[in-house]
């Protein structure tokens, strides 16, 4: 609506003496006045009908419950269906007399203003109201959007109320159908209230300088077409900072986090590749172990193992430790094909090869590099140079620049760009390793814990939250060990150890409060 001028001002009612006097006894704070005006002008033969819904929506708008009684009764004032501004239904809504509207609205016949019904945005912005009319709320079937900012709400109404068990929400259903955009920002609200939680097709929900708000209901988490959630100067309890600064994706995926009661996870996936005999497994060995590699292992297509690498020293991170789940991927040339079906976005790789045979090796790099890419774009990789000992010392530190200026060529153009279609490599993921004297392996676990803790899951480029530390749903974590005692069960049994989907779906429904199928992202976490 427009000022409150264009209500009661002399902007749009047609003035007569007898609208002027009348509005001039409520300025005075004179009702009884007003009353007999009205009462008088009502009297009068010769006055207009269009008249007489000017004093209703005076009457209306200075919350006169008993003059607006008097019209509709003893006047035979009918209330417009239209929700036009002059309507004195709007503007006794707009004014906060919610007695007013009532009465005006049980004036209809029938249980349904059909004007309101078709209305899709309701702006009530910047007045007194201390609470929401929930007789006149009831009305929209089709609103849209609904402003009630900058206003004095500390709660809504019951109709609007949440008891305090979860599962009934006492709100108008047809909302949860069609309102997209809720303005609540700069109110007195001492909470969220819960049935919002309830609005499924809500795109915009705007709640900021509302000082009592500390908490946001998980439930906004279930908010699926939610993108939009404004809570600045908000000192919200529940969320963490660093969160916050990630932006409303974030926000809401901490919040479906916490009601799917998701744990933080410190696993990834760590990939070593590169060409035979280059030094992958005792590479492995030596990080797992500390110690120099005792014996050389067979060369075999694919290894898994587990490891879990404590924080080093001087390393500033929250993390106290980060668990990886090792793919060695090695074996003959011919199984470079099928060996590349296991690269998997999400996961660290670590790049090995052989700096004893220089330029040649770096070469051969390509190859992996490329493939990385193409498999799983824009992952995290480290290219770690073995058999160190193997270079002169008096010359080692030249021979290493070239080196790595070598392959740093074959990953960046010449003005230090990324190269198309290769992995972002850049000198900071370098580093060289002796797994005869284990010179360089406490700056290689360094490197290794410092850019996992920074990986960041691309795929969801909204959140882009870190994978280690990721909160996990409870469901995944128990489907992860049911999963893991299957696997136990077929190598004890002998069996083939690879699950269809339909044998994982039976596994999923093993459990009863599994809420994975609810969610619908079996595929896609």
């Amino acid at each position: 609506m427009g000022g409150k001028h264009s209500v009661l001002g002399n902007s749009t009612l047609n003035q007569s003496p007898t609208i002027e006097n009348i509005q001039a006894a409520y300025k005075e704070g004179d009702t009884s006045r007003a009353q007999e005006l009205i009462k008088i002008s009502c009297g009068e033969n010769n006055r207009l009908r269009l008249e007489k819904h000017q004093l209703l929506s005076v009457a209306a708008g200075n919350g006169d419950l008993e003059a607006v009684q008097y019209l509709l009764k003893e006047g035979r004032v009918d209330l417009p269906r239209e929700p036009t501004d002059e309507n004195p239904a709007v503007v006794a809504a707009y004014y906060g007399h919610e007695d007013v509207v009532k009465e005006l609205l049980d004036s209809l016949p029938g249980t349904n203003w059909i004007g309101l019904r078709r209305l899709q945005e309701l702006d009530v912005s910047d007045n007194r109201l201390t609470e929401v009319p929930a007789c006149f709320l009831h009305c929209f079937k089709s609103l849209r959007s609904f402003n009630v900012s900058r206003n004095k709400l500390k709660v809504f109404p019951d109709p609007w109320a949440c008891p305090l068990v979860a599962s009934l929400i006492e709100f108008p259903g047809f909302l949860s159908e069609c309102l997209e955009v809720l303005f609540l920002n700069d109110n007195q609200l001492e909470a969220v209230p819960q049935s919002v939680c309830c609005l499924k097709s809500l795109n915009e929900l705007y709640l900021s300088h509302n000082p009592g708000i500390r908490e946001l209901p998980p439930e906004l988490g279930q908010l699926s077409n939610l993108w939009q959630l404004d809570i600045e100067e908000l000192n919200i309890g529940n969320i963490p900072a660093e969160v916050r600064k990630e932006g409303p994706s974030a926000v809401l995926a901490f919040l479906r986090a916490h009601l799917r009661k998701a744990e933080k996870c410190k696993l990834l996936k760590m990939i070593i590749v590169g060409p035979p005999r280059q030094g992958k497994s005792a590479l492995l060995e030596a990080l797992q172990t500390g110690k120099v590699p005792q014996m050389m292992q067979n060369e075999t297509s694919i290894r898994t193992t587990k490891w879990e690498l404590e924080k080093p020293s001087g390393v500033k991170d929250k993390m106290d430790s980060v668990e990886f789940n090792v793919w060695v991927i090695g074996g003959p040339a011919s199984m470079s094909t099928v060996n590349q079906c296991f690269f998997t976005d999400k996961a660290l790789y670590v790049v090995i090869w052989n700096l004893a045979l220089g330029e040649e090796a770096v070469a051969n790099l390509q190859s992996w590099l490329l493939n990385i890419e193409a498999r799983a774009p824009n992952a995290a990789v480290v290219v770690v140079g073995t058999h160190l000992d193997l270079i002169d010392s008096k010359f080692r530190t030249e021979r290493i620049a070239t080196l790595r200026a070598y392959v740093l060529s074959v990953c960046r153009s010449p003005s230090g760009t990324r190269a198309t279609g290769y992995p972002d490599i850049t000198c900071k993921h370098l580093h060289e390793v002796s797994c005869k004297t284990l010179e360089g392996f406490d700056g290689l676990r360094r490197l290794l814990f410092q850019v996992s803790c920074n990986i960041k899951d691309m795929s969801n480029a909204a959140t882009s939250q870190k994978l280690v530390g990721r909160l996990i749903p409870k469901s995944y974590l128990l489907l992860q060990a049911a999963v893991l005692a299957e696997r136990l069960r077929r190598d004890l049994e002998d069996e083939v150890q690879y699950l269809t989907d339909l044998q994982l779906e039976q596994i999923i429904e093993q459990n009863p409060d599994s809420d994975i199928k609810d969610y619908e992202d079996l595929q896609t976490d």
